[in-house]
């Protein structure tokens, strides 16, 4: 499986189970999709924000830019100008990404035809009992492909094609602190969300 890099830049619920709980208090997920067929009038690549269930923000590869859809995010914008010029840039990039793997997947399942999904949930659940809990999970047609676990601070690939992707990104040890560091942001960004 040749996705050689997991850059960290940002659709509706997956298909496959998440291996994490949903009682939560509080969580802020993000979902990215990238389908190989738009004959079927649906774009390319699109990148949704959640906070406890709520989409607040909505990319696809047909606008270009991240966008806004409650007022409560629209602040964050008028406190931070490059706000949604950062994030927009952060999901451009990964929509590039998302095509390529979306490609190299095709070529390893040996599909060439149809309609394929590649999708990436990441984000963060914090528990009524104040504890906190990130995720970061790649799914291949309905199926896990590779997810992170922060406590081990390694990659698990329950798909046997997906074993050599595992391999590789736990032999660069940065990469797998960098993960959960950027999970650590996520978590600290859902604590100081405010209140819809």
């Amino acid at each position: 499986l040749a996705l050689l890099s997991l850059p960290f830049l940002s659709l509706p619920q997956p298909p496959w189970p998440l291996t994490e709980s949903r009682a939560s208090s509080h969580s802020l997920k993000y979902f990215c999709t990238a389908i190989s067929d738009p004959s079927h009038g649906l774009p390319h690549f699109v990148a949704l924000g959640y906070v406890d269930g709520q989409i607040f923000s909505y990319y696809d590869n047909v606008g270009q830019r991240m966008k806004p859809l409650v007022p409560w995010i629209e602040k964050a914008g008028q406190e931070d100008p490059q706000y949604w010029e950062r994030n927009t840039r952060s999901f451009r990039a990964r929509q590039e990404l998302f095509r390529g793997h979306l490609e190299n997947l095709k070529t390893l399942y040996n599909q060439s035809e149809g309609l394929h999904i590649w999708q990436l949930i990441y984000g963060c659940e914090l528990q009524a009992d104040g504890s906190k809990r990130g995720f970061y999970q790649f799914g291949y047609e309905g199926r896990t492909l590779i997810t992170f676990n922060m406590e081990t601070l390694t990659w698990v690939a329950p798909d046997p094609l997906a074993q050599f992707t595992q391999k590789k990104w736990d032999a660069i040890p940065e990469l797998n602190q960098r993960t959960k560091a950027y999970l650590g942001e996520v978590i600290s960004l859902l604590q100081r969300k405010p209140q819809k």
